[in-house]
């Protein structure tokens, strides 16, 4: 967990609760250089919302420019995970 990331979190104006839950979980799994890479169940358990909102919320996130999403893919060119950064 990256204390810098869960600060900086914090300090974010979103405007929505559930972006700024989802944006603290995302923080607490950040290594030191702020990227992270859970699960979207691990998500959506963390801010007990459903997977679904979470893939919609992680898109606004993104939208406002406050992460960087890049999907992750298998051998199979199956989408496995996505860095959030």
């Amino acid at each position: 967990m990256s204390w810098q990331a869960s600060s900086w979190a914090l300090k974010q104006r979103v405007g929505d609760p559930i972006l700024k839950i989802l944006l603290l979980a995302a923080a607490n799994y950040a290594d030191p250089n702020g990227r992270c890479w859970p699960k979207i169940e691990t998500l959506a358990f963390d801010s007990e919302v459903s997977k679904r909102t979470i893939q919609r919320k992680l898109v606004e996130l993104h939208e406002l420019g406050l992460v960087l999403l890049t999907p992750q893919f298998s051998a199979k060119g199956k989408q496995i995970e996505s860095l959030i950064q």
